[in-house]
């Protein structure tokens, strides 16, 4: 499988090559961070009133992830959210939707650094589905890795009755190399029948200089759609995590329509503004088997399609008609646990052996 999967890879990847070499056919939808516009520090006097700004042509007003609003490019291949966001609810560290045709699938998403975890009380905790990280890209010397206790959590939830989906933290700086990673999730995958997609978890580094410093809006993109493309090939569904703000420039939206999307937005009510699947609404949950604070999620199931008893495997997308807080997290990429965990491991390597960071350790 694996051999035939690299085939696939290098077929991928001078197609890739070719296309890029006849030149742009279109100019990038996204807007680099320094372009968004944050309203709420607008300076109009409030003795005077004045006219509200529109948006300027192509784009549209949505949640700065803090309170706020700001201008993205409008992305007119997705549907808007379809649920009415005044319906949720957060009660005990638990997600809740009060509204009509909806129910929520909850579920968590862990790491090696959730150590241990008992997922018989996991289960009996209520939780559904696990999305467990099976592996990760240094951001400084580009390694790849796989997490020290991604069989121990697939094997253990399976084995709960859990659904279970998987995340790979890229750094990739190139199509190529996302393709690598898909390559590695397709090899460390390849004992098992996950119900859930496999999700592309590419985050910016913040904190120190990262490889991927210079990584734009279109590789960004391809490199998700090559990640997609190569696992489904290899017999996986698969999906792109990515979380507010960095959303709305971090990929070109309109090439995501067909993907399935989980939203990193802790917050009492899912705010990005488009349609998606998954949402990751917390950093800080408490469920039991698992010893400190633990990523929640849920799953989007309408109501009239499927209820929450017989979930399974893949959601439904919401019906069309039906039409706060940053997300920088999923345990070790976004924010608290996704940049830290990979700044962590990178510094733990580097002070090993005095090598470059991320650069000593293998796959687990």
């Amino acid at each position: 499988m694996k051999r035939q999967i690299i085939c696939i890879l290098a077929a991928a990847a001078l197609l890739f090559s070719l296309t890029a070499a006849c030149g742009d056919t279109q100019d990038s939808a996204a807007v680099e961070p320094s372009e968004l516009i944050d309203l709420a520090g607008d300076d109009a006097s409030p003795a005077e009133p004045t006219e509200t700004p529109g948006p300027p042509d192509g784009m549209i007003a949505v949640s700065n992830g803090a309170g706020g609003t700001m201008w993205a490019v409008e992305a007119t291949e997705l549907a808007e959210f379809p649920y009415d966001r005044n319906a949720f609810s957060v009660s005990n560290g638990v997600v809740a939707y009060a509204g009509q045709g909806l129910s929520l699938v909850h579920g968590i998403d862990v790491s090696e650094f959730q150590g241990n975890i008992d997922w018989s009380e996991v289960a009996a905790d209520g939780v559904v589905f696990a999305i467990i990280r099976i592996g990760w890209r240094g951001y400084s010397g580009g390694t790849l890795n796989a997490d020290e206790n991604y069989r121990r959590n697939i094997e253990g939830a399976l084995a709960a009755g859990l659904q279970v989906g998987a995340y790979f933290y890229s750094q990739a700086t190139s199509v190529f190399e996302a393709g690598e990673e898909a390559v590695f999730c397709a090899d460390l995958l390849e004992d098992y029948d996950l119900q859930l997609p496999v999700f592309f978890d590419w985050e910016f580094i913040d904190s120190v200089p990262a490889r991927t410093d210079d990584v734009d809006t279109d590789t960004r993109t391809e490199s998700a759609l090559m990640f997609c493309r190569l696992l489904e090939s290899a017999g996986h569904t698969a999906g792109v995590y990515t979380y507010i703000p960095q959303v709305y420039t971090m990929y070109n939206l309109d090439d995501l329509a067909n993907t399935t999307l989980w939203i990193g937005n802790p917050g009492s009510f899912p705010d990005f503004y488009y349609n998606h699947t998954y949402w990751q609404y917390s950093f800080t949950g408490s469920i039991r088997g698992v010893d400190g604070p633990v990523d929640l999620d849920v799953i989007y199931i309408p109501s009239t399609v499927v209820t929450v008893e017989t979930f399974d495997a893949e959601p439904a997308a919401a019906p069309a008609e039906t039409a706060q807080a940053d997300g920088t997290d999923t345990d070790d990429a976004q924010a608290d646990d996704a940049q830290t965990d990979d700044a962590q491991a990178d510094e733990a390597q580097s002070s090993a052996d005095g090598a470059a960071p991320d650069d000593t350790e293998g796959a687990a």
